[in-house]
């Protein structure tokens, strides 16, 4: 059973990774790309490599200088999740980091120093590693839990999102977290009636929004910062939703920043900012997909790309 879907562009190619349930993470690289008077006549992805993750469930690619690394998030109690480095040609196991299942896995940089945010799904806290100029040590522990996590950048400050309260905390809210200049605090509790399971943040002329999927919902939302916090602006009909992407792409006629949420029970949809109307985010499309796992959205070439990842099958959608 397929489980998450992620693409990265380095070394000039788009990479499309697809993680399942069992013990692998398949890495795929587009690596057929032919043009002819600037129109697309040839798109193929191949498989490149395959790394065997026990129960791989999210993936990020990032780099620390010239070097590039590839951090896995394990859904396993007995496995940690590990960190893979690019040695040219493919990517070699490089350290791995202590988890029990993990769910996400995020990496940011604060000035020169680089973090790697974890989240745990199922425990008492979730974990920031850090980098010490030869690998990733442990840095804090957060004392909250999350399925995943996301990071931003508003008004100056650093910000964690993602997170709640313990299994036995009372009340439904994902924690903020704000960088202090030592360590991350809590900065805001911002409250969803139902437990959050993915968060996404984005910035779109010029205010920022932090939209929340809720799996027990029948609704998701997105919040938008009013300068002194987050405040409900939009609810989307959601059913199981796992998750929200989003991408600003300047191609399909025009800029557009586009926002879609992951929903396992129902056909994922599609919304785009509208800017001269309503001022809101507008349904444009729903996708038929049953059993949604995960989406991403991609630029290549001179188009817009959406991989969508259910329980049987991967499809790759182009935007016109």
């Amino acid at each position: 059973m397929l489980h998450s879907v992620a693409s990265e562009i380095f070394t000039g190619f788009v990479q499309i990774a697809i993680s399942s349930r069992d013990l692998t993470c398949n890495f795929l690289i587009h690596m057929t790309l032919t043009m002819f008077n600037n129109l697309f006549v040839s798109l193929r992805f191949r498989s490149f490599q395959v790394l065997k993750v026990p129960f791989a469930r999210k993936w990020r690619h990032f780099t620390i200088g010239d070097d590039v690394f590839f951090a896995v998030a394990s859904n396993s109690r007995s496995h940690d999740s590990p960190v893979f480095k690019w040695n040219g040609n493919m990517f070699i196991p490089f350290q791995t980091l202590p988890t029990v299942k993990a769910f996400d896995v995020e990496p940011f940089h604060i000035g020169q120093d680089t973090f790697l945010a974890v989240a745990i799904y199922y425990g008492r806290g979730s974990h920031i590693f850090k980098w010490d100029g030869e690998r990733f040590v442990k840095f804090q522990e957060i004392a909250a839990v999350g399925a995943d996590v996301d990071h931003f950048h508003m008004n100056g400050q650093y910000l964690l999102s993602g997170f709640y309260p313990g299994p036995f905390a009372r009340g439904a809210y994902v924690l903020i977290y704000k960088w202090s200049g030592s360590r991350f605090e809590v900065f805001h509790r911002l409250p969803t009636v139902e437990r959050a399971y993915g968060v996404k943040a984005l910035a779109v002329d010029g205010t920022q929004f932090l939209a929340v999927a809720r799996w027990r919902a029948e609704s998701s939302l997105v919040f938008r910062w009013n300068g002194t916090e987050f405040e409900l602006f939009q609810e989307v009909p959601s059913k199981r939703a796992r998750d929200w992407i989003t991408i600003t792409s300047p191609f399909m006629s025009s800029e557009k920043t586009y926002l879609a949420i992951v929903s396992s029970d129902q056909s994922p949809s599609i919304y785009a900012w509208d800017r001269y109307y309503s001022k809101k985010f507008v349904k444009v499309q729903d996708i038929p997909s049953e059993r949604t796992r995960d989406m991403v959205f991609f630029n290549m070439g001179e188009a817009v790309y959406l991989a969508v990842a259910s329980h049987r099958s991967t499809d790759i959608y182009q935007g016109s």
